[in-house]
């Protein structure tokens, strides 16, 4: 993947940054991705170079909307599948392990801390293996339009 943003061209992007290592992403012009800056007054991202972000607004209950937000990120090339939800609790963690810990939305861009755990382990640790680890983080996202 590329390493630097493209922030001054423009063109949509997503960083996530976990446990001090940082991956950047990039739509890839697949017709089904999104990068949405206003998805009902929340923010959404979704690229098939590996990362989704679902960042609820601030009327979303009032609207009907139950959603946690989240932030995943697929690094494929390590077969690492990062992800902060505090909606996905069947995979056996406790809480506070897994899940968006703040976000700001401001215009084109959102961006927050994260708390992920890798979904590889947490299906080694339902399996009797090792303790699912969280890892800090963070994420920002722009939307071109």
């Amino acid at each position: 993947m590329d390493t630097t943003p493209p922030e001054t061209s423009g063109e949509s992007f997503a960083t996530v940054t976990i446990g001090g290592e940082t991956f950047d992403f990039a739509p890839t012009g697949f017709v089904a991705e999104r990068c949405d800056s206003d998805f009902f007054g929340g923010f959404w991202v979704l690229f098939t170079s590996g990362v989704t972000i679902v960042l609820p607004g601030d009327d979303w209950a009032a609207q009907g909307i139950d959603e946690s937000a989240m932030v995943e990120a697929n690094i494929e090339e390590q077969d690492l599948e990062w992800f902060a939800d505090a909606g996905a609790d069947p995979y056996g963690f406790a809480a506070g392990q897994s899940q968006v810990d703040s976000y700001v939305i401001d215009g084109n861009r959102a961006s927050g801390t994260a708390t992920f755990v890798e979904r590889n382990a947490t299906y080694a640790a339902l399996g009797g293996g090792d303790a699912v680890v969280p890892v800090t983080g963070t994420f920002e996202a722009f939307c071109d339009g």
